[in-house]
């Protein structure tokens, strides 16, 4: 093989790997959808399989349980279709209380929250997602969780494509994909995109160094992982405090208020958590109650939780061994009872981290 054409394998492999680490797919579905029905026309079969064999919309379609994907087909039809108001409204003035006890009913006003905020700028974030630079905020993202981390992510890191659709303002890390609103993208400003596309991309990761067996032998586990999973990935986007991020309008303003009012019981919620778990390690309740009392305590992953306690160790000095430990549970709750002796908060009890990384299951 002589070196031009050398070279030119090299360009193309390397324009093959670039363009697969952004997908539009979903987006494009979505516009094509809501398009026809704003200008009074019916979806066809067509575009509602084009849909739903979509990168970001095919991961609900092909759920069992398809109420994700329902309800983003019925909030698209509600918004952009020729709806009564009273029918939108009913959705909308669903109560913060409602919310918080019911996810289908949270999930419902999200969606419809962020498909009224797309369809009074749709104009404006069709010419966002045409010329917008994309593969830019994937490349700043990556230095940004480079610098959270402290050191350079090895360039043969195959971190996860960016995945962008529309349902609530919010992004995730998937199995496949790190997915993302892009109306979230759209209200946000260069810095904040960044900064959620690290906080994402901290989750990916995060995955190649975390204790698997620890993590996924068993419920309690898992939720102790999660808290400082998110609690961490929380200090590349929140560092302002839960207030200030949640006070932006691209939030739904119930759900803000949620999210606040979680960090501010943060204290006493873990304490909750912690009293769950004693009584469970002392056998005074079965494993199933400790379970669920945890889950109705540990709410949105564990956030809130693990944001606390993140700021706790951050503000007591500890920044640098929580981010080189960042893998490890147990050094990330060690870290909180030395920051919480010195603020005079409520310490995690020798019996409890004793129980949970110490036991066997």
């Amino acid at each position: 093989m002589n070196k031009l054409k050398f070279i030119i394998i090299l360009f193309l492999i390397s324009n093959l790997l670039k363009a697969q680490s952004v997908d539009l797919s979903s987006v494009d579905a979505f516009f094509d959808v809501t398009s026809s029905l704003k200008s009074g026309k019916e979806v066809s079969n067509d575009q509602w399989s084009n849909f739903d064999s979509s990168t970001v919309y095919k991961q609900y379609s092909n759920l069992e349980d398809k109420f994700i994907i329902n309800t983003i087909k019925e909030s698209i039809q509600l918004v952009f279709g020729e709806t009564e108001t009273s029918n939108i409204d009913s959705i909308l003035y669903i109560s913060k209380e409602e919310m918080t006890q019911n996810k289908e009913l949270l999930v419902k006003k999200l969606f419809v929250d962020n498909y009224i905020k797309i369809n009074d700028k749709y104009e404006d974030i069709i010419f966002f997602r045409n010329s917008y630079d994309f593969e830019g905020l994937v490349n700043e993202s990556k230095l940004k969780l480079s610098s959270f981390l402290g050191h350079p992510i090895d360039s043969l890191t195959g971190l996860k494509s960016l995945y962008f659709f529309f349902a609530s303002a919010d992004a995730a890390d998937k199995e496949d994909a790190i997915i993302a609103d892009l109306n979230l993208i759209y209200r946000q400003s260069e810095e904040q995109r960044i900064e959620l596309i690290a906080h994402e991309y901290f989750h990916n990761y995060r995955e190649r160094f975390e204790n698997h067996d620890f993590n996924y032998k068993c419920d309690l586990n898992y939720m102790i992982d999660m808290i400082q999973n998110e609690g961490i990935a929380d200090m590349i986007d929140k560092t302002e405090g839960y207030e200030k991020y949640y006070s932006n309008d691209f939030y739904e303003s119930d759900l803000s208020t949620i999210m606040v009012e979680l960090y501010n019981s943060a204290e006493k919620d873990l304490q909750r958590f912690h009293d769950l778990v004693i009584e469970y390690s002392l056998n005074n309740i079965s494993k199933d109650s400790m379970v669920d009392g945890i889950m109705e305590i540990v709410k949105f992953n564990g956030h809130p939780i693990g944001f606390y306690i993140a700021n706790k160790i951050v503000n007591a000095g500890y920044r640098k061994q929580m981010t080189e430990s960042f893998y490890e549970p147990f050094e990330f709750y060690k870290l909180y009872n030395k920051a919480a002796r010195k603020s005079n908060s409520f310490q995690l009890s020798d019996e409890f981290m004793e129980f949970i990384f110490e036991r066997e299951n």
